[in-house]
């Protein structure tokens, strides 16, 4: 995340997980449906107008998903 405070993480199983990078805890999971293949990228986007928080997943079979986080 922008602020540092937060990591993602794709894996194998198509699913991303949302870390604290504090405390090492587990926040969300988010999972693509259906679970097609494995993710092979992420990245973040901050909005520039509100300052919200995007997160765009690229997939093994090449699909891309957006995330609002």
């Amino acid at each position: 995340s922008q602020d540092g405070r937060f990591l993602f993480s794709g894996s194998a199983d198509g699913s991303i997980k949302q870390w604290d990078v504090s405390t090492g805890e587990n926040i969300m999971t988010l999972e693509h449906d259906p679970i097609s293949s494995a993710v092979k990228s992420l990245a973040v986007m901050i909005g520039t107008e509100n300052g919200e928080e995007f997160l765009f997943s690229g997939l093994e079979d090449g699909k891309i998903n957006q995330w609002e986080i």
